[in-house]
Protein backbone atom coordinates (compact mmCIF):
# COMPACT_ATOMS: atom_id res chain seq x y z
CA UNK A 1 0.00 0.00 0.00
CA UNK A 2 1.15 3.50 -0.80
CA UNK A 3 -0.28 6.69 0.72
CA UNK A 4 0.24 10.08 -0.89
CA UNK A 5 -0.77 12.92 1.42
CA UNK A 6 -1.69 16.38 0.19
CA UNK A 7 -3.19 19.33 2.01
CA UNK A 8 -6.06 21.41 0.67
CA UNK A 9 -6.09 24.88 2.19
CA UNK A 10 -9.59 26.26 1.74
CA UNK A 11 -11.26 24.53 3.45
CA UNK A 12 -8.40 22.87 5.37
CA UNK A 13 -8.54 19.17 4.46
CA UNK A 14 -5.92 16.44 4.44
CA UNK A 15 -6.28 14.21 1.37
CA UNK A 16 -4.91 10.68 1.55
CA UNK A 17 -4.60 9.09 -1.87
CA UNK A 18 -4.37 5.40 -1.03
CA UNK A 19 -3.04 2.91 -3.58
CA UNK A 20 -2.82 -0.87 -3.50
CA UNK A 21 -4.46 -3.30 -1.13
CA UNK A 22 -5.49 -2.52 2.44
CA UNK A 23 -5.13 -5.65 4.57
CA UNK A 24 -3.93 -6.98 7.92
CA UNK A 25 -0.28 -6.52 6.99
CA UNK A 26 -0.50 -2.78 6.25
CA UNK A 27 -3.76 -1.33 7.60
CA UNK A 28 -1.98 -0.03 10.70
CA UNK A 29 0.07 2.26 8.45
CA UNK A 30 -3.11 4.00 7.30
CA UNK A 31 -4.22 4.47 10.92
CA UNK A 32 -0.79 5.77 11.91
CA UNK A 33 -0.72 8.32 9.07
CA UNK A 34 -4.22 9.51 10.02
CA UNK A 35 -3.17 9.81 13.67
CA UNK A 36 -0.04 11.78 12.69
CA UNK A 37 -2.14 14.19 10.61
CA UNK A 38 -4.62 14.57 13.47
CA UNK A 39 -1.78 15.23 15.93
CA UNK A 40 -0.51 17.98 13.59
CA UNK A 41 -3.93 19.64 13.75
CA UNK A 42 -5.84 18.12 10.82
CA UNK A 43 -9.55 17.83 11.57
CA UNK A 44 -10.94 17.04 8.10
CA UNK A 45 -9.87 14.08 5.99
CA UNK A 46 -10.67 12.75 2.53
CA UNK A 47 -9.67 9.16 1.85
CA UNK A 48 -9.21 8.84 -1.92
CA UNK A 49 -9.78 5.14 -2.57
CA UNK A 50 -9.58 5.28 -6.38
CA UNK A 51 -6.32 3.32 -6.34
CA UNK A 52 -7.38 0.66 -3.83
CA UNK A 53 -7.79 -2.77 -5.44
CA UNK A 54 -9.05 -4.60 -2.35
CA UNK A 55 -10.16 -3.88 1.17
CA UNK A 56 -10.25 -6.54 3.89
CA UNK A 57 -12.02 -6.47 7.23
CA UNK A 58 -8.87 -5.00 8.77
CA UNK A 59 -9.04 -2.18 6.21
CA UNK A 60 -12.66 -1.56 7.18
CA UNK A 61 -11.62 -1.55 10.83
CA UNK A 62 -8.95 1.05 10.07
CA UNK A 63 -11.42 3.31 8.28
CA UNK A 64 -13.82 2.97 11.21
CA UNK A 65 -11.10 3.83 13.74
CA UNK A 66 -10.10 6.86 11.63
CA UNK A 67 -13.74 7.96 11.57
CA UNK A 68 -13.87 7.68 15.37
CA UNK A 69 -10.61 9.61 15.77
CA UNK A 70 -11.73 12.50 13.58
CA UNK A 71 -15.19 12.50 15.12
CA UNK A 72 -13.63 13.58 18.41
CA UNK A 73 -15.72 14.23 21.47
CA UNK A 74 -19.37 14.08 20.51
CA UNK A 75 -22.17 15.41 22.65
CA UNK A 76 -24.85 14.12 20.30
CA UNK A 77 -27.19 11.67 21.97
CA UNK A 78 -29.01 10.72 18.77
CA UNK A 79 -29.67 7.08 18.15
CA UNK A 80 -28.46 5.47 14.97
CA UNK A 81 -25.62 6.38 12.66
CA UNK A 82 -24.92 10.03 11.86
CA UNK A 83 -22.98 11.05 8.75
CA UNK A 84 -19.40 12.01 9.50
CA UNK A 85 -18.70 15.71 9.30
CA UNK A 86 -14.92 15.19 9.22
CA UNK A 87 -14.12 12.09 7.13
CA UNK A 88 -15.27 11.57 3.52
CA UNK A 89 -14.51 8.80 1.04
CA UNK A 90 -13.61 9.58 -2.56
CA UNK A 91 -14.06 7.52 -5.70
CA UNK A 92 -13.76 3.94 -4.45
CA UNK A 93 -13.42 1.28 -7.12
CA UNK A 94 -16.62 -0.70 -7.79
CA UNK A 95 -15.42 -3.68 -5.71
CA UNK A 96 -14.41 -1.47 -2.78
CA UNK A 97 -17.68 0.52 -3.01
CA UNK A 98 -19.61 -2.76 -2.83
CA UNK A 99 -17.69 -3.79 0.31
CA UNK A 100 -18.35 -0.39 1.90
CA UNK A 101 -22.05 -0.61 1.09
CA UNK A 102 -22.50 -4.23 2.22
CA UNK A 103 -20.72 -3.45 5.50
CA UNK A 104 -22.89 -0.36 6.10
CA UNK A 105 -20.11 2.21 5.95
CA UNK A 106 -22.20 4.31 3.54
CA UNK A 107 -24.59 4.90 6.46
CA UNK A 108 -22.07 7.06 8.31
CA UNK A 109 -19.45 8.03 5.68
CA UNK A 110 -20.34 10.04 2.62
CA UNK A 111 -18.92 8.63 -0.62
CA UNK A 112 -18.13 11.06 -3.44
CA UNK A 113 -17.16 10.49 -7.07
CA UNK A 114 -15.57 13.93 -7.57
CA UNK A 115 -12.89 15.56 -5.42
CA UNK A 116 -14.45 19.01 -5.65
CA UNK A 117 -17.74 17.65 -4.29
CA UNK A 118 -15.97 15.96 -1.37
CA UNK A 119 -14.04 19.15 -0.54
CA UNK A 120 -17.18 21.28 -0.81
CA UNK A 121 -18.91 19.03 1.73
CA UNK A 122 -16.75 20.39 4.61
Amino acid sequence: MNIIITEHLNPPVSIFQVEGRIHLGNASELREKAQEAYDRGARNLVLDLSGVQSLTSEGLRSIHLIHNLYKGESTDQESGPVMSAHVKLLNPTPDVRRILTISGFDLFLEIYDQAQDALASF
